[in-house]
């Protein structure tokens, strides 16, 4: 009977019977199914070709998939796109190679395998495992591969290759035993790849595309820029909505930050109190970015790497949190080290004495902010709430316990707590919201660290935290080296008076915080266009806001000193420099966050590790000679030459010169309104004449770029509103 089955003639029925009904089965799926293929509880999807000879069984194989001849599979699971060259060999059965004594089927399997006989009544070794084969895998001619093995998607099998083991994502793999090869790409095109799955795109989407499917750069910066786009357009439409919502808390914060700087802190404390004030705030601002280890910093240009929602962005949060409190856990003992090694006759020995517990705490709650708040920003796409509380909901807390300070004239150290209780509340909040959206998950994903990954967070994030760590050591060693090298009295002077120019900075910082993540997205696909143009508009758009700003403020100058202590004239020319250095820092839009989220970010560290030696060194020599002033032009020379040389950098590197004639007509005309406010007679009250000049700068300055059309966007909300008037 057996040999009446497998004579040529029955082989060729059995052949030709199958194959009907697997095409019946399949009808529409365009298999194909050639001469002699042997098919056993197998599943297709569409567009498959079995070529003659091959040999399929408890297998299932997904669209665009072919199998050459002379190949078994069996108990496999191939995914689409995948190439199988001639005479492979997938799933063959496993045996014994220990405890057993023998290997011989005869003595655990009921198959039968020499000639029906068999020694036990049930399984009692598993032969056969599922094999899985991902989506576009390339195994080569002659390859055997393990049952149970799984081979990632985009792999490639060296042909001739015994595969014992599973295979990496896009990885070459060769020899007997099969070892790693190299991957096909570089890691963050591999990412994109398994993120994007384009096998899973429809055959039209295909054809759409096909041109693009030549070069993986290309479809990163074309396809990717598209499947981006969708979340872009998310993002655009929430940063549209954002923009305006933090802009509003921003000012609103401006305000109240004005009123509890010109009111409760000028009047309720002291120069040499505000100046411990400032002090604490400065090394716990030091502190917390040292003790980060710059991993906030490098997020913004990592986390596009991270993020897959369905996995929790493979345990970022995690590493946000646990990553910054070994950094802060390391400079905290080294903070308490560095305390018993000051010298006696130093300024800050007595601080660190006196204020060690709230520094810590101040600096503890606000790492823990800063983790969270870069989650929500990179992850939650959510740019508004963090700097709606830090620039909104925190300054009115704080301006609570400096009203609660005035009123009940309460001692020092007792506001201190208060005051960081006060700080500590946005820290609080964001917790609340993130906690109430259940994203606040800790489970980490070593898996997902790989080498590559692993080194490139290594190298990004000790850069940030040198560069992080010199924005911190810049913001306030002004600060630091007056209470040095003048007194403490002083400082508190140089900080109220300092704050008045810190108001034209202050719209950059929503702006920052979006535009990091709409770079850092753009160098992930290579969008140099697109990034060319955001530089261009920062530039302009900031340069509009900041010389309004600085007009305003310089031209109310002699008001400001009618809100606070007279004690505090001291400190005009201070706001004056401030001012300025504000306004070039503004001027030159996103250089400095172009520079830090591409591939050049160290060079970024090396600027602001040269801006530290010019800032120390200026105030060193002008301190001496001009006092808190000298301190502030300091400030504005070294900002001045810092954007220079990152200016030059773009334009060296990257061939982006943003600036044109419309930045430097907006510049002269700031420069002329400045002019002629000056000859604006002082009203009697100094409110009405605030109001008065600022009227007046913002009719001159605002309609003269409007008619010139200097700035296109201002023009077009202008535009928008005076339709929505009129209509």
């Amino acid at each position: 009977m057996e040999t009446l089955l497998l004579n040529p003639i029955s082989l060729w029925l059995r052949w030709l019977f199958t194959k009907a009904v697997y095409l019946f089965k399949n009808r529409g799926k365009h298999l194909k199914i050639e001469y002699m293929v042997e098919l056993s509880s197998c599943t297709f999807g569409s567009y498959n070709t079995i070529y003659k000879y091959t040999r399929l069984r408890n297998s299932t194989i997904d669209s665009f998939s072919y199998v050459a001849r002379n190949t078994l599979v069996q108990h496999a699971k191939i995914g689409k796109f995948c190439c199988i060259g001639p005479h492979v060999s997938i799933g063959l059965g496993a045996h014994p190679s220990s405890q057993y004594v023998s290997s011989h089927p005869l003595f655990y399997s009921i198959i039968g395998q020499a000639s029906g006989l068999t020694l036990v009544e049930k399984e009692l070794f598993q032969e056969y495992q599922e094999t899985i084969i991902e989506n576009d895998v390339w195994i080569g001619a002659q390859v055997i591969i393990k049952s149970g093995v799984k081979i990632g998607n985009g792999a490639i099998i060296a042909s001739g290759s015994v595969v014992t083991k599973d295979v990496e994502p896009y990885s070459v793999v060769g020899g007997v035993p099969a070892k790693f090869i190299k991957y096909r790409f570089a890691q963050e095109q591999i990412t994109f790849l398994q993120k994007f799955k384009w096998w899973e795109q429809n055959l039209d989407w295909l054809k759409e595309h096909k041109d693009l499917f030549l070069d993986v750069d290309l479809l990163m910066k074309n396809l990717i820029v598209n499947s981006l786009d969708r979340k872009e357009s998310y993002k655009t439409g929430t940063i549209g909505s954002q923009t305006i919502k933090g802009s509003i808390y921003s000012y609103l914060g401006i305000i109240i930050g004005f009123f509890s700087v010109t009111v409760l802190r000028s009047h309720g404390l002291g120069p040499e109190e505000n100046g411990i004030l400032d002090l604490i705030l400065s090394f716990t601002m030091i502190l917390a970015q040292l003790g980060s280890l710059g991993f906030f910093n490098a997020s913004i240009r990592c986390f596009p790497y991270f993020r897959d929602e369905t996995k929790n962005h493979n345990g970022f949060m995690f590493l946000l949190l646990a990553i910054p409190f070994v950094g802060l856990l390391l400079f905290t003992l080294l903070f308490y080290l560095g305390k018993s090694v000051l010298p006696v006759e130093s300024n800050f020995t007595t601080l660190f004495q006196d204020y060690t517990p709230v520094i810590l705490a101040l600096t503890l709650g606000t790492v823990l902010f800063n983790a969270l708040d870069t989650f929500n920003r990179t992850a939650l796409l959510d740019a508004v709430t963090g700097s709606t509380l830090k620039e909104f909901v925190q300054k009115l807390t704080v301006a609570i316990a400096m009203g609660l300070m005035l009123y009940f004239t309460l001692p020092f150290p007792l506001f201190l707590w208060i005051w960081v209780l006060a700080n500590l509340i946005p820290t609080v909040w964001i917790f609340i919201k993130l906690y109430r959206k259940k994203v606040f998950n800790l489970k980490p994903d070593f898996a997902f660290l790989n080498p590559e990954m692993v080194k490139m967070l290594s190298s990004v994030s000790l850069f940030a935290v040198l560069t992080g760590f010199t924005t911190m050591i810049i913001q306030y060693i002004d600060k630091i080296m007056i209470n040095e090298m003048i007194n403490t009295s002083l400082t508190g002077i140089y900080s109220i008076t300092a704050f008045f120019g810190t108001v034209v900075l202050m719209p950059s910082r929503i702006m920052y915080r979006i535009g990091g993540i709409i770079i850092a997205e753009k160098w992930k696909v290579h969008d140099i266009d697109g990034i060319k143009s955001v530089y261009k508009k920062s530039c302009i758009n900031q340069l509009l806001i900041a010389m309004l700003i600085f007009i305003g403020i310089w031209a109310n100058i002699d008001n400001v000193f009618e809100m606070i202590p007279k004690e505090y004239e001291a400190g005009k020319y201070v706001i004056l420099f401030i001012s300025l250095s504000g306004l070039i820092e503004m001027a030159t839009g996103f250089n400095g966050v172009i520079i830090a989220t591409s591939k050049y970010y160290k060079y970024d560290t090396y600027f602001f590790l040269a801006l530290i030696f010019i800032t120390i060194a200026t105030n060193y020599i002008f301190i001496p000679i001009w006092g808190i002033t000298g301190s502030a032009m300091a400030t504005a020379l070294a900002t001045l030459l810092f954007n220079f040389f990152r200016y030059l950098f773009l334009v060296i590197k990257f061939k982006m010169q943003p600036m044109g004639l419309n930045n430097l007509f907006i510049l002269m005309i700031g420069l002329f309104t400045l002019f002629i406010i000056g000859y604006l007679p002082k009203q009697s009250f100094f409110v009405w004449d605030i109001i008065l000049r600022s009227g007046i700068i913002t009719l001159v300055y605002v309609s003269s770029i409007y008619v010139l059309k200097l700035a296109p966007e201002m023009n077009t909300i202008i535009d928008k509103y005076k339709t929505k008037l009129l209509s």
